[in-house]
């Protein structure tokens, strides 16, 4: 569905000649047929079966005026929709979306239908690592990961304190131990005593201390 005027496409549907400056005219049934395509879709059509045309174009009205009054538009599920928006409830787990300016990883499919939820949290803040619950039915736009601003400071996990939150890509952490870790930790990383919990997951991993993170100060 096209979300803007294309007066190339515009011009496509009159009829040829040189009218100087004024607009070339168009084929009324042309026109309708354009304004039914551009505000109910490219793929509607009236399922009543009817044949007539006459009697599709009173069709074709009434959808239009049931939708819209003026510019205001009735069914914003369609708009939202229409620029890649989904209900939070529809993208899968640990999946990355967009609300306003900021990024979140989605932590939980758990229903979260009202403000006042007991649920818990069901994501994580990717900017700052606080944890928020977010209406299931509020529309968000999911994004690719590389589309995440790496905003803060960067610097070697070593240089964290523990307690530290930080980020690395879609991974947010805090920080639980300043032990060192042998040259062979790679081989053998079940004796190797973990150095922080996944916030997203709450699984104790190992992180390399030359590792360069984002520490979140939030």
């Amino acid at each position: 569905m096209r979300m803007q005027f294309d007066p190339e496409h515009i011009k496509s549907l009159c009829k040829p000649g040189d009218y100087g400056i004024f607009n070339p005219p168009m084929d009324a049934q042309v026109a309708l047929h354009e304004l039914c395509h551009y505000l109910l879709g490219p793929d509607w059509y009236d399922t009543s079966g009817c044949t007539n045309q006459e009697q599709i174009n009173t069709e074709i009205v009434c959808q239009i005026e049931k939708k819209y009054t003026g510019a205001l538009i009735h069914d914003p599920d369609s708009l939202h929709r229409s620029r890649g928006k989904v209900p939070l409830n529809e993208l899968p787990n640990q999946a990355i979306f967009r609300l306003g300016k900021m990024y979140f990883k989605k932590t939980s499919d758990v229903e979260v239908k009202s403000k006042i939820s007991r649920s818990g949290p069901n994501a994580i803040n990717l900017l700052n690592g606080h944890r928020v619950t977010i209406l299931s039915s509020l529309y968000v736009k999911e994004v690719p990961i590389e589309s995440v601003p790496e905003t803060g400071l960067k610097l070697p996990f070593s240089e964290l304190s523990v307690g530290d939150s930080f980020r690395v890509v879609d991974i947010i952490g805090r920080k639980t131990s300043n032990s060192e870790l042998p040259r062979d930790w790679v081989k053998h990383p079940e004796s190797i005593p973990a150095n922080y919990v996944n916030l997203v997951t709450g699984h104790a991993c190992i992180m390399n201390p030359k590792h360069i993170v984002i520490w979140l100060r939030g």
